[in-house]
């Protein structure tokens, strides 16, 4: 059987990643790395391969390894040293090659990299509003395995301003519901925390007091971790045909000889009054909305100065989010949306979000 050598001496390609600072989106590319290179280099080249020239300045960037299966930056590189030495021995030779992948990591102008231990965690904070009964959207957070509860609460505390005194941090679980990280002497590793979770946070001295299983912070949580979300379009309503008044000519001319303009009539459905719940942006179609190309009849009449656009004010479908409990049936889907799709204005506003 033939075998496929590869030499040594080959350029290795590795799998490079990064978040665009603009759009948020993780980007994928390929990097070939010189085996000459020094990591300053290979930064340089990752910079310039991921078209950030006009975004963010080279000197804000650097390379860390990175674990795509956990989503986890898994390990940086001595900012002193490791800028120095040759890419191959960084990673530590070419029998690394095939499991290493990279990631851009970028800074604020302000800010200051942080050293990242192999192994480390990556966290998707949830921050619990009990003012408004609401559970924010997560934020990526870095951790480390070593880490006290307490550590974690005070990078928290650095991080969203919440006060340390007072957090309580609860833990997402496969059984859909929040652990509570009680003890702050716990290194992270011993409360089975690896690679990567969701942590929910909440800073408020009443609830605080509470038993966890009693706390409100723990209901939300409940109603969150056991919630989906969906996004159901609701159909514009039934709308009345446009009445007109046909004119012809003669008749034009025979009212202006009377002394009398008559105008024409035409009913426009009302415009509908915004709702306050989230909305993706409408979809039209052709002849029914904005941006789209009408295309008129050969034989249409150029319009007039009494002339009314029918389609400007006309309703849309739209698509709002509704988050519904994942225990509930589809009957009681079907109850909850009823009134939404009858009475959009009067009722979209009340359609539970969480």
């Amino acid at each position: 059987m033939d075998t496929f050598f590869c030499p040594v001496s080959l350029s290795p390609q590795f799998r490079l990643f990064s978040r665009h600072p603009v759009s948020g989106e993780l980007v994928e590319k390929k990097i070939e790395v010189q085996n000459q290179w020094i990591l300053r280099d290979t930064v340089t080249e990752a910079h310039k391969i991921l078209e950030l020239q006009d975004v963010v300045p080279v000197a804000r960037c650097r390379l860390v390894r990175y674990d795509e299966y956990s989503e986890c930056l898994d390990q940086s590189f001595d900012e002193n040293e490791g800028m120095e030495e040759t890419f191959s021995i960084m990673v530590g030779g070419p029998r690394n090659y095939y499991s290493f992948e990279l990631f851009l990591e970028m800074r604020a102008e302000d800010e200051v990299f942080k050293p990242y231990n192999r192994g480390g965690l990556n966290l998707k904070m949830l921050l619990v509003n009990l003012e408004t009964l609401k559970v924010a959207s997560p934020v990526a957070m870095r951790a480390e395995q070593s880490w006290t509860v307490l550590t974690l609460k005070e990078a928290v505390s650095e991080k969203f301003g919440l006060s340390v005194e007072t957090m309580n941090l609860a833990v997402e679980t496969y059984q859909n519901e929040g652990r509570h990280l009680a003890n702050d002497s716990h290194q992270l590793k011993h409360e089975s925390l690896f690679k990567k979770h969701t942590i929910f946070a909440c800073s408020d001295p009443e609830d605080f007091r509470k038993p966890f299983k009693e706390s409100e912070m723990n209901k939300l949580i409940d109603v969150h971790v056991n919630s989906i979300l969906l996004y159901v379009t609701i159909p514009p309503p039934p709308q009345r045909p446009a009445t007109t008044t046909a004119e012809t000519t003669e008749e034009r001319d025979e009212e202006r000889e009377g002394g009398v303009a008559m105008e024409s009539s035409v009913d426009i459905p009302a415009e509908q009054p915004a709702a306050d719940t989230k909305e993706a942006p409408p979809t039209t179609s052709e002849g029914a909305g904005t941006g789209g190309s009408e295309i008129s009849p050969p034989e249409a009449p150029p319009p007039t100065e009494d002339a009314v656009d029918m389609t400007k004010d006309r309703p849309l479908q739209r698509t709002i989010e509704v988050r519904i409990d994942r225990r509930s049936t589809l009957q009681d889907l079907k109850d909850m949306l009823v009134d939404y799709v009858q009475q959009p204005s009067q009722r979209l506003q009340d359609l539970p979000s969480l």
